[in-house]
């Protein structure tokens, strides 16, 4: 009788694993060809098997990050974060949609902890550098671009937009025409837009 109950549950078990895995893949796909309003009813399907799996409630944040559900998208984060607090990824997320609700300390703060627990990742650093420039603190917004630069120059060159960092220097500068901190990193970024191109 226990040999059976055990092969019973084997049986459910790898049923169960199968299911979610292919449930996963599907969602993911349809994540990756834009499609997130599909994913998240996939994800959310997931949620009713695996309510504690820190990677189904990451990707339910990032569908709903993808449909700029940004409020919502920080509750399934920060559960994530709860069931797996060593995952970068997870805070970086969290910071990203701190980031696009415009708070920017809280932005910082989970990006902070992303960087402690993976410091070469160019998209953190790069996250970083946004929260920075947002927050008027140019010389470490310029220290963060040029370490993700240094570790991915592709990732780098594809988000940064240099003609528009450029622009909101120079407004910043007619308010501010004495910022010798304005004036160095507009010299850099004119002098040096190669580094970056």
């Amino acid at each position: 009788m226990k040999l059976l109950v055990i092969l019973f549950f084997v049986l459910m078990t790898e049923k169960i694993f199968s299911y979610n895995t292919n449930v996963m893949y599907k969602a993911d796909c349809f994540l990756s060809l834009n499609k997130p309003e599909k994913a998240l009813d996939l994800y959310m399907e997931l949620l009713k098997t695996s309510p504690f799996e820190a990677i189904v409630l990451n990707r339910v944040g990032f569908a709903l990050f993808s449909l700029n559900q940004f409020k919502e998208s920080i509750r399934y984060f920060t559960d994530a974060i709860f069931y797996d607090p060593f995952n970068a990824a997870y805070w970086n997320n969290r910071g990203a949609a701190y980031s696009k609700l415009k708070q920017y300390d809280l932005a910082e703060t989970n990006f902070s902890r992303a960087l402690k627990l993976n410091n070469d990742n160019p998209r953190y650093l790069y996250n970083m550098s946004v929260v920075c420039f947002r927050k008027k603190r140019f010389k470490e917004s310029l220290s963060y671009i040029m370490q993700a630069y240094k570790i991915d120059s592709k990732y780098v060159k594809q988000r940064f937009d240099r003609d528009k960092v450029l622009e909101e220097i120079k407004k910043m500068r007619k308010e501010n025409p004495s910022d010798k901190d304005l004036i160095e990193i507009e010299k850099l970024l004119t002098e040096r837009h190669k580094v970056l191109y």
